[in-house]
């Protein structure tokens, strides 16, 4: 078995593998929440003010609203008639020669045409106030200044920070329409895997790709319905894949996508819908991804390093897709700041760290190591049958919260 799917490995780069996820379409569901759970996710639709920014004439600053521009003169004088704090309404008429002391973001009677600043007016104890230096500014936000009635504060599409969703705030709006996430289910696979609550044995492994899956899927904006760990067992791996097709959008696993006799992931794509299952990189050259019925399912590989890899480049795009989101990875030309003498045929993706536009490959790079992955902060492209020197440029994607 292992003999024959080799050889219907049809070898692929990685932008063409990408290009493969990304002509699957999906048809995200929309779904009505509070602003608190809005955070980080994708406006699916577009929010219009219901009413002007500022809705009332608001003072700029603490000061004394004056109803005529007589302040030029540096010698008058004003009667203090009454006082208004933010939130407050007055109602008395304002005369020529009178004014009323204002306290910033307060309401700005209509009369009222420029706020002195209080650090130019000298106050005396029978309540009037002499101008001493003019003031060319109103200093009053005008009635829809910032936002008209029925224009759009938020657009579809766009991904929801704390200070976009202020802004809806500021109009009362309590609930908003967002993509809803998109479900995933994790299935990683191996005899030799042992949950963390396990005592160790010789020759068994913890599970760390399941938290790591877990939890950069969580990172990336989606959610994990289903979740699981299973021998390798081909009948036991293909009814677990079943289940996680009827509640799953996106189905990730880790390990059996190899050539070896027990990689059963590998074999269960070739009867499905096929996309690829061999890409010209390192790690992670056996990941596959195949559809079962309607449910993209990505096979990474077992390798931590080359699992870790493999997500950011295959499956987080997929999870942004579905938010309607571009992936997360920012993409820049970066200086090495060592050699990299050795070779490979196919290109490689290392893990890495940067800092001021140098990059520096870590270490312990193969694809079974584990450790380099929690310091990487971005990845390097070697292209394929290249020395690369130092100090050369060289393709770099950064990592999100990192």
């Amino acid at each position: 078995m292992s003999e024959y799917m080799d050889k219907q490995r049809e070898v692929i780069y990685l932008h063409e593998a990408q290009a493969r996820l990304n002509q699957l379409s999906f048809e995200p569901k929309t779904v009505s929440v509070s602003l608190h759970d809005a955070l980080n996710e994708t406006l699916a639709k577009n929010i219009s003010a219901p009413f002007p920014l500022p809705n009332f004439r608001r003072a700029e600053y603490d000061g004394y609203g004056i109803s005529d521009v007589t302040d030029l003169d540096s010698s008058a004088q004003y009667e203090i008639v009454g006082e208004i704090g933010a939130g407050d309404r007055f109602t008395r008429d304002i005369g020529l020669n009178e004014t009323v002391k204002l306290m910033t973001g307060c309401r700005v009677p209509d009369e009222i045409v420029k706020v002195i600043p209080i650090e130019k007016v000298t106050v005396y104890e029978d309540k009037r106030i002499q101008v001493n230096e003019n003031e060319t500014k109103a200093n009053i936000t005008e009635i829809g200044y910032e936002v008209e009635q029925g224009q759009v504060i938020l657009k579809a599409g766009t991904q929801l920070t704390a200070a976009k969703l202020s802004l809806a705030a500021a109009f009362g709006i309590k609930r908003i329409k967002v993509y809803q996430k998109i479900s995933v289910g994790i299935l990683t696979t191996g005899s030799e895997l042992i949950d963390i609550k396990s005592t160790t044995k010789e020759g068994t492994t913890f599970d760390s790709n399941q938290i790591l899956l877990t939890l950069l899927v969580e990172e990336s904006g989606g959610q994990v319905v289903l979740c699981d760990t299973v021998s390798d067992d081909l009948d036991e791996i293909d009814r677990r894949i079943v289940e996680m097709s009827h509640q799953c959008d996106l189905i990730l696993t880790s390990g059996g996508v190899s050539v070896g006799d027990y990689d059963y992931i590998a074999a269960i794509a070739q009867r499905e819908k096929l996309l690829f299952n061999k890409i010209a990189m390192r790690p992670g050259s056996c990941t596959t991804a195949f559809c079962y019925k309607h449910v993209p399912v990505i096979g990474l590989s077992g390798n931590p390093g080359a699992c870790f890899t493999g997500f950011y480049f295959l499956a987080e795009p997929m999870i942004q897709k579905f938010r309607k989101q571009a992936s997360r990875l920012v993409y820049k030309k970066m200086t090495l700041a060592q050699s990299i003498p050795q070779k490979n045929t196919f290109e490689r993706y290392l893990r890495a760290t940067h800092s001021y536009g140098r990059v520096q490959p870590l270490a312990k790079n193969q694809s079974s190591a584990l450790q380099a992955s929690a310091e990487t902060t971005c990845f390097i492209k070697i292209p394929a049958n290249t020395h690369c020197t130092k100090e050369m440029e060289v393709d770099v994607w950064l990592l999100p919260c990192r």
